[in-house]
């Protein structure tokens, strides 16, 4: 069933004249965190070599759809953000379908599916030696009400040590590690 979900999806990849993997990233892309919108973070996301997420990038560049920002601090690392095409384009995502598909299911059975998803990904992730990947939600690395810059911070990562708006908790990050959250 799994396959035949992939098969179906897949066949809708060629929407605005993008592959099926230059979806995967800018997909990838439009539900990162900060942290998480680099080449290396996406290259394991998708399981693919940095050569490839490379080339698969560098496309989306050159669509015009995502644009590359070299870091303040160390000057080499650069973070990718969708541009204003590239916002457009990822609303007319031919993944809608799945989405809605989804969301036709009663609330309960939604929720097993997303656990059920989770589970079977953080243990095929684990299995192949890969980052498990997941939102701030439900990472053990998320504290609540920390103080932070003389103020208290609502949301806290422990890894990159620093405050995570309410807003961004659900975007995907490179440092998850499954735990129990603070939600």
């Amino acid at each position: 069933m799994v396959t035949r979900l992939g098969h179906l999806s897949y066949s809708q990849g060629f929407v605005c004249g993008l592959t099926a993997a230059q979806w995967t990233a800018l997909r990838y892309f439009a539900k990162a965190n900060r942290f998480s919108r680099t080449l290396s973070a996406f290259a394991d996301y998708h399981a693919t070599t940095r050569g490839t997420a490379s080339q698969t990038v560098k496309s989306l560049v050159n669509h015009g759809l995502v644009t590359r920002i070299r870091s303040k601090s160390d000057g080499r690392s650069v973070q990718f953000d969708l541009t204003e095409r590239g916002r457009v384009v990822h609303g007319q995502d031919p993944f809608k379908e799945l989405t809605r598909a989804i969301e036709e299911l009663p609330q309960g059975l939604q929720a097993k599916l997303h656990t059920a998803l989770e589970r079977v990904t953080g243990c095929m992730a684990h299995e192949c030696q890969r980052p498990s990947f997941g939102s701030c939600v439900s990472c053990l690395h998320l504290e609540e009400c920390v103080p932070y810059e003389d103020n208290v911070t609502d949301y806290f990562c422990r890894v990159e040590n620093e405050p995570i708006e309410e807003s961004k908790l659900e975007k995907i990050c490179i440092n998850y590690e499954p735990g129990a959250g603070v939600l």
